[in-house]
């Protein structure tokens, strides 16, 4: 007699969905799916020294995915120190000569953040050139019409 045997494993497609059910426990995946995107403009003087920024995201929870950094008229020496909610993200970060994306997230991960959550910055204008800073804040928030979910 010919032939072959075929072996299935009963249990295998029920323990691969409580596998997929498992996914919903964990955390940093985007569940947020509107666009919220901002960037504030602030003028440094031509002084050396230290000045300090400070931003607080909406009056909404929303998930951070990036951050972006660029300036006119930086000097080689420039830096900054970020905290969010009074944690440091960027210690000693130098300026570059073009735009950098400070990628907090992805598409598969993404950082929380409550409303009105403090953002500063200390920037270090060890240049004492006048510049410049954009800063933009790239996040998504919950839809405002239930018709954007689709």
């Amino acid at each position: 007699m010919s032939g072959f045997n075929v072996n299935y494993n009963a249990g295998g497609t029920v323990d691969e969905v409580n596998n997929i059910k498992k996914i919903e426990k964990i955390q940093g995946f985007a569940s947020f799916t509107q666009p919220y995107n901002k960037m504030i403009k602030i003028s440094i003087p031509g002084i050396i020294g230290m000045q300090e920024i400070e931003y607080q995201t909406p009056d909404f929870p929303v998930e951070m995915l990036a951050i972006t950094v660029s300036a006119t008229g930086y000097g080689e020496e420039d830096f900054y120190n970020m905290y969010v909610n009074e944690e440091l993200w960027f210690d000693t970060w130098y300026l570059q000569e073009v735009k950098e994306g400070l990628f907090l997230g992805t598409s598969t991960y993404v950082k929380v953040l409550e409303p009105n959550t403090p953002i500063k910055i200390d920037f270090f204008n060890q240049s004492g050139t006048a510049k410049t800073l954009y800063i933009g804040f790239r996040t998504l928030r919950e839809p405002e019409n239930e018709n954007d979910n689709n």
